[in-house]
């Protein structure tokens, strides 16, 4: 089960090298780390997925404690 940290890490890496700012960070037990990030104008989800390098990569794919922290950021509006 993936826990929200109090605040979220300063910094992440993208797969591509990219730097991040991460919005939300969540943890479990297990190594796993997920960041919620802004891109585009749209909340992006980013997962370890076994790495143990340290980055993450975009995933389609939300679970239920992604969803939820995200339902407290604030909506997104165009530029």
């Amino acid at each position: 089960m993936y826990r929200v940290q109090d605040q979220p890490d300063s910094t992440a890496v993208l797969d591509n090298g990219v730097d991040l700012s991460p919005l939300v960070t969540l943890r479990d037990d297990f190594g796993g780390v997920a960041h919620i990030i802004e891109e585009d104008h749209c909340y992006v989800l980013t997962i370890n997925g076994g790495r143990t390098d340290g980055r993450v990569q975009r995933t389609a794919w939300w679970f239920r404690e992604a969803w939820e922290s995200a339902r407290q950021l604030p909506l997104l509006t165009a530029p």
